[in-house]
């Protein structure tokens, strides 16, 4: 078993909301870099249900222009959402995908001509039947 811990801290001008760091326990972890040029790009990222997922984040260093979806890699997908920012997706949050088996994420880079370097962690339970 490995202990991720995951904290957030946001500030605006005249707010700030912290969430203190909290523990999530996961039996695998991944972390991939991959480079999505302008296309497509399928990123397999666990082999289970939903439920299996703890923890996912998505980084690029290219927010405008990519986009991608989640699939099960044999038809079920989600809606498409903008990567417009870094992403973090934890606990239930999963769900809003409404994917039953997220085994992948598809890319989808609308530039002409840049490669955005996507950066993908995922924290999961290997035995979610036990």
């Amino acid at each position: 078993m490995q202990t991720i811990t995951l904290g957030i801290s946001l500030k605006a001008s005249k707010t700030s909301i912290s969430i203190p760091e909290s523990d999530i326990k996961v039996e695998a972890t991944d972390y991939l870099e991959v480079e999505v040029k302008p296309g497509d790009l399928n990123v397999d990222i666990q082999p289970g249900e939903a439920k299996a997922l703890r923890l996912l984040v998505i980084k690029s260093s290219v927010y405008s222009d990519l986009e991608f979806t989640v699939n099960d890699g044999a038809g079920d997908k989600s809606a498409i959402v903008q990567l417009d920012g870094p992403q973090v997706f934890s606990g239930g949050a999963m769900a809003l995908f409404d994917v039953p088996q997220p085994k992948r994420l598809t890319f989808k880079n609308n530039s002409p001509d840049k490669t955005a370097k996507v950066e993908i962690f995922v924290g999961r339970d290997a035995t979610p039947d036990n």
